[in-house]
């Protein structure tokens, strides 16, 4: 689904949008602050990221996203996000990292230490 809101062109991957999420949209949209308050599963996450991916296809320079969590199930959730509307423009790589041993930095760049080796017998 494509709006516009207040000027921006709004791609969301769904073809129904919450009255509430319009609303929290504005609300990211105006300068300041902003407390969010909804039930699980009302599309908080979505919301969030529709709008910032939004604005960056028109604003490069603003950098990019990088977003976290520490739940597998919201990774599998924003995983399978995506918009028919996007172009080749945006690339999203999901790295799942489920136990500690893939979370490390310097093991992930290929930079830092060495891979491990297997203890003499």
């Amino acid at each position: 689904m494509r709006f516009q809101l207040e000027g921006l062109t709004v791609y969301f991957p769904y073809h129904f949008i919450y009255p509430e999420q319009h609303q929290y949209m504005l609300e990211l949209d105006a300068k300041g602050h902003c407390l969010l308050e909804m039930p699980t599963g009302m599309g908080k996450t979505v919301t969030l990221l529709s709008l910032i991916t939004s604005y960056q296809l028109p604003h490069p320079e603003v950098g990019k996203l990088i977003y976290c969590t520490r739940t597998v199930p919201e990774m599998e959730k924003v995983s399978q996000m995506e918009s028919c509307e996007f172009e080749r423009e945006c690339v999203v790589v999901f790295v799942e990292a489920h136990n500690i041993d893939n979370v490390c930095i310097e093991k992930l760049s290929g930079r830092g230490a060495s891979p491990p080796t297997a203890a003499p017998t």
